[in-house]
C-alpha cells in the first residue's frame, strides 16, 4: 500500500510541479512596452459615427493632462484579454504559403511612443504610412507598413535581414519598416512561448474598433495621471462608459488565476508529502514492533545501533525507489493523455528527477524517527 501512496504522490508532484513552473513563468512574463509609466484608458459606447472626430480630440485631452509625455489610441493592450489573431503568410498569394500566426497590434499616430516600446532596427512608422490606413470589412488592415517583434522576426526570417520583408495577410502586402522589442500578446498562452511574443504592429487612422487609450507619464504620478484621464474623457464623453486603469494593475487582475492556482498547488504538495511522510512513520513503526526479536538477535550476533538504523533506512529507500518508478510512468501517461485532450503542456525530464529527490528526502527524513527507535532496542529487552 505504501508503494501505492508513493506512485500516486509521485505522478501528482511531477504534474503539480510542472503546472506551477508554466503558472510562475506567466506570472513573470517579460514585457517590453513600458509598464510602470502606462495608464489604460477605455471608452465604451461612444458613437461610431464620430469616430474620426472623436479619437483626435481625446488623444488631444489626454496629451494636455499635467504629467502625461505622450498618449495614443490602439486596439489593445498586453494581457486584455481582447486578442487579435491572424495567420500571417511571409510568401505572395500565388506562391505555397508559409503562414505564422501573430497578435495584431493597430496602433494611432504615436503610438509606439507612447506605449514606450524599443525600437530594435528600422524606424517608426511616419506621419505618410497613417494614409489610408484603416481595416477592411474582414477587419485585416489595409495599411503597407508594418513594425514585427523580435521574437517574431526570428520565426519568420530565422538569420536573414528582417527589414525590408513582405508579409501578406489576404490581398494585402505588408513591408516590414521595423524590429521592436518583445511585446507580450492581449492573451498569453500555456507553454507557447513563441506565440506570446509573436506580435506586429500596424498604423492606423480612427476605426470604431479602437477604444484603448493608452497614456504614458511619469511612474510616480501614473495614479493621479490614470484618474484625472478618467475623470476628464468621461467629461468629453458624457454618453459613453470611460475606465481607466493602471497597466499594472491590469497585469495583476490578469493573472490572478495564475497566483491562486500556485499557491493551491504548493498547498496540494506539501500536504501530499505530510502525508505520504506520516504513512511511512506509521509503517515503519509497525514494522519495528513486529521485529523487535529479529532486532534483538542481531544486536546479540554483533550488529551496531547504526547496522539497525542503516538498514531500516536502506529498506526505506527501496521502497519509496519503487513508488518511484511506477509514479513517474503514471505521471507519464496522465500527462499524455491531459496534453491530448485538455491541452496540458507536456511534461519536461527535469520534473521527474525533481520530484524523486523530495520523495527520497521526505522518506529518509520521515524513517528516521523509527530507526533511531529500532536502533536504541537492547538485546536483552527484545529476547523476553
Amino acid at each position: 500500500m505504501i508503494v501505492i501512496e508513493i506512485a500516486l504522490t509521485c505522478a501528482v508532484l511531477c504534474n503539480a510541479i510542472s503546472m506551477i513552473g508554466q503558472r510562475r513563468y506567466e506570472l513573470n512574463i517579460s514585457n517590453s512596452i513600458d509598464e510602470t509609466s502606462l495608464s489604460i484608458i477605455t471608452i465604451k459606447g461612444a458613437d461610431p459615427g464620430q469616430v474620426n472626430s472623436e479619437l483626435p480630440k481625446n488623444v488631444e485631452i489626454l496629451r494636455s493632462i499635467a504629467h502625461v509625455q505622450d498618449a495614443a489610441a490602439v486596439n489593445s493592450v498586453p494581457f486584455s484579454g481582447n486578442s487579435w489573431v491572424s495567420g500571417l503568410s511571409t510568401t505572395p498569394p500565388e506562391a505555397t504559403p508559409r503562414t505564422l500566426e501573430a497578435s495584431l497590434y493597430l496602433v494611432t499616430h504615436g503610438g509606439m511612443s507612447a506605449l514606450g516600446t524599443q525600437i530594435i532596427s528600422g524606424r517608426d512608422f511616419d506621419e505618410s504610412d497613417f494614409n489610408d490606413a484603416t481595416v477592411n470589412e474582414n477587419h485585416s488592415p489595409t495599411a503597407h507598413v508594418a513594425l514585427v517583434s523580435k521574437t517574431y522576426a526570428e520565426s519568420a526570417w530565422p538569420q536573414q535581414q528582417v527589414l525590408g520583408k513582405v508579409l501578406y495577410l489576404g490581398d494585402n502586402a505588408y513591408t516590414v519598416i521595423g524590429v521592436v522589442a518583445d511585446v507580450a500578446a492581449p492573451v498569453v498562452r500555456d507553454g507557447a512561448k513563441t506565440q506570446n511574443f509573436a506580435t506586429v504592429f500596424f498604423p492606423t487612422a480612427p476605426i470604431p474598433d479602437i477604444f484603448y487609450y493608452v497614456v504614458r507619464s511619469n511612474p510616480k504620478a501614473v495614479e493621479l495621471v490614470t484618474k484625472t484621464a478618467e475623470q476628464e474623457l468621461a467629461r468629453a464623453n458624457p454618453n459613453a462608459l470611460v475606465q481607466g486603469r493602471t497597466f499594472s494593475s491590469i497585469r495583476n487582475t490578469y493573472f490572478d488565476t495564475q497566483r491562486s492556482m500556485v499557491w493551491t498547488l504548493t498547498g496540494v504538495c506539501l500536504v501530499m508529502l505530510i502525508v505520504t511522510g506520516f504513512g511511512i512513520v506509521g509503517l515503519t513503526s509497525y514494522w519495528v514492533h513486529q521485529r523487535r526479536v529479529q532486532i534483538g538477535i542481531r544486536r546479540a550476533l554483533g550488529a551496531t545501533r547504526a547496522d539497525i538504523a542503516a538498514y531500516f533506512r536502506l529498506e526505506n529507500f527501496l521502497i519509496v525507489s519503487a513508488g518511484i518508478v511506477l509514479g513517474m510512468s503514471l505521471a507519464y501517461g496522465w500527462n499524455l493523455y491531459f496534453s491530448q485532450y485538455f491541452e496540458l503542456v507536456r511534461l519536461a525530464w527535469y520534473y521527474f528527477p525533481l520530484a524523486a529527490a523530495m520523495l527520497w528526502v521526505i522518506g529518509q527524513v520521515a524513517v528516521s524517527v523509527p530507526a533511531r527507535r529500532a536502533a536504541s532496542i537492547a538485546p536483552i529487552s527484545a529476547m523476553r
